[in-house]
């Protein structure tokens, strides 16, 4: 039991200082790597909001077409008004 105890001291007592690895922990010191962080957050961040905004935007371009080829499929459909 004392040697579970001991190893468990060891992987807690060895955990912050594996902490400083991530970016978000203080592990990126200099500037250059603190930017490029930054800018990834930026992207990752935005890039699910950009990709539903262009499948929505596809889907409204799409049935405005359909609402449009409808729109003359009528149109050709009507008879010529013939004046008496």
């Amino acid at each position: 039991m004392r040697s579970v105890r001991a190893a468990l001291l060891g992987v807690v007592a060895g955990a912050p200082s594996s902490a400083l690895a991530c970016a978000v922990c203080g592990g990126a010191q200099n500037d250059e790597s603190t930017g490029v962080y930054l800018a990834m957050t930026g992207v990752l961040s935005l890039l699910p909001l950009a990709l539903m905004g262009a499948v929505a935007f596809w889907l409204y371009r799409t049935a405005e077409a359909a609402e449009r080829a409808d729109e003359a499929q009528r149109v050709e459909s009507v008879p010529p008004q013939v004046e008496h």
